[in-house]
């Protein structure tokens, strides 16, 4: 090649570099809106597609049921078809289906010569109504809902009448569809229908450090499970009654706690007793125990002088975890080990040390407290913290709110159950948040008294006498109100656990008798479903 040639093959190559080049349009759908209940109008956007194809829109979900052995398994279902433009691109309407619903998304997909070019999430939201909304006592009261989920945190709900859990109902086997009757019953006046997140299932262990099993009953405080739903609630009016009163929502005032025998939380105020042997000692005062925001009492004897000493106790963090081929499968909560901090002293010359620490929002139960100094434990006694629960009144009276501190995070220290009027509600737990759990009891019902009771217990039931088990320091909480039809002004004032303080010899009476009651008792087309979704039970 010689030198003329060469520069005009550079000048060309030159202007070639300078032509931009067309960029390879790459596949889009958008779903407009992105949620929305059954039957809500939508437009389907697609870009950068074959022009002049046909396409098919589909449509994709869950089919099956976790009880009838044949499993469930990921379906489309044809949505339509549309001619692709010139430009790439389409729009096409259509409405949301009828079908299930929940927290995971329903792909739309565009297909074109049986290959998925793009897809697009749209949330299918659930709807409810309730039909009548008023009648005479004995009318049947028609309770439905479309978009319901098919995950074990999502397929069902359930349901209370003036607070008392009446039973759970089922959307995954009708594809995301419920229809409930229910009797209306009571006297005239205001009657309350509450729909409730509740679980499906899940691990099942008879190992007391594993799960609560609070499974198809109403979870009062949604925090702790992995649900994107909140408690709904309906009212129906009864219009003539052969009850006597009047029922109605609110009017509540003067609430206060009952202490039956038993009731009591009895925290001792004993000093710590530490043992001066030259070894590192560290004592606990008050009994060993206490509530959260209480006083924890500590001693120190034999450790070195002048020394920084740290405090800090084992605890754990709790997330409730989802699993399986689908991701819809709910494993329980899993811990993951760890420390709290909970302050810090220095010696004196001999050695020694006291103070008294504040008990910081942790679970229940046993906790190793323990005493490190340059990042070494030296000594260590062991403090439990005992659940407690409080109960405030709303300015407006239409609610009680329970407030829960200490509460376990073991199979029988995990779960509280709620009784209204001596009827179950639901379940209460704290294990996202460390034992710390709040509730709202709607206020419902006729004129005169009414009770609110928290209970322990592990598997949505309420423990009795738990009491009289290996659980002796797990009491009952009682709260009584008063509806009026002509309410007087509310305050917000606590009903406040009542928590003794007692003289020595009586909190070692106390103590005793703790230690004799712990000895008496110790988820695209079609495919092969899962064998793991084949294998649910119940």
């Amino acid at each position: 090649m010689n030198v003329r040639a060469g520069l005009v093959l550079l000048c060309a190559l030159a202007v070639v570099a300078q032509i931009p080049l067309r960029a390879e349009a790459v596949p889009s759908l958008t779903v407009t809106p992105a949620s929305g209940p059954p039957g809500t109008p939508l437009t389907l956007t697609g870009s950068g597609l074959p022009p002049g194809a046909q396409a098919s829109i589909e449509w994709w979900t869950m089919e099956g049921n976790r009880v009838s052995g044949a499993g469930y398994a990921p379906v489309s279902w044809e949505l339509g078809t549309v001619a692709i433009d010139p430009a790439g691109g389409f729009t096409f309407a259509f409405e949301a289906p009828n079908d299930l619903g929940g927290a995971t998304p329903h792909n739309v997909t565009v297909v074109v010569g049986g290959q998925v070019l793009a897809e697009a999430p749209f949330v299918l939201e659930r709807h409810m109504t309730i039909s009548p909304v008023r009648g005479p006592e004995g009318t049947l009261i028609e309770f439905e809902m479309t978009g319901g989920g098919w995950t074990q945190v999502d397929n069902i709900v359930a349901l209370t009448y003036d607070n008392a859990f009446i039973g759970y109902a089922c959307s995954f086997t009708n594809q995301g569809q419920i229809s409930v009757w229910i009797q209306a019953v009571g006297a005239v006046g205001t009657h309350l229908l509450g729909v409730y997140p509740a679980l499906y299932s899940g691990p099942v262990s008879w190992d007391p450090t594993s799960n609560p099993e609070p499974y198809k009953h109403p979870f009062l405080n949604t925090a702790d499970m992995p649900t994107i739903y909140e408690p709904e609630f309906f009212t129906f009016e009864i219009t003539e009654s052969s009850q006597t009163g009047q029922s109605r929502l609110g009017g509540a005032s003067g609430l206060h706690e009952i202490l039956g025998a038993g009731d009591a939380l009895v925290i001792p105020q004993l000093p710590p007793v530490v043992t001066e042997d030259s070894t590192p000692q560290l004592a606990v005062g008050n009994g060993g125990k206490g509530i959260v925001g209480g006083n924890l009492p500590y001693g120190l004897a034999g450790f070195p002088p002048n020394a920084e000493v740290v405090f800090r106790w084992d605890t754990r963090d709790g997330v409730a975890t989802m699993g399986g081929v689908y991701n819809d499968r709910f494993l329980g909560w899993k811990w993951t080990e760890t420390y709290a901090t909970l302050g810090g002293v220095t010696t004196d010359a001999n050695g020694l040390a006291s103070g008294v620490l504040t008990i910081p929002e942790d679970f229940g139960n046993d906790h190793l407290f323990e005493a490190l100094v340059g990042g070494e434990v030296l000594a260590n006694a062991t403090f439990k913290v005992v659940g407690r629960f409080t109960a405030t009144l709303s300015g407006d009276g239409r609610e009680v709110r329970l407030h829960g501190t200490g509460l376990g995070w073991e199979k029988y220290t995990a779960g509280y159950n709620v009784l209204y009027d001596g009827k179950a509600m639901g379940f209460i737990s704290g294990l996202e948040s460390r034992g710390t759990a709040d509730v709202s009891v709607p206020v419902v019902g006729e004129d005169g008294l009414h009770t609110i009771e928290v209970f322990g217990g592990q598997n949505g039931y309420p423990f009795l006498n738990k009491h009289e088990t290996s659980w002796p320091w797990e009491r009952v909480y009682r709260f009584a109100f008063t509806i009026e039809s002509e309410a007087p002004p509310v305050t917000s004032a606590d009903a406040t656990v009542s928590v003794w303080a007692l003289p020595p010899a009586i909190g070692l009476a106390a103590l005793l008798g703790f230690a004799a009651a712990a000895a008496v008792s110790r988820r695209r087309r079609a495919v092969a479903p899962d064998r793991e979704a084949r294998e649910d039970a119940d």
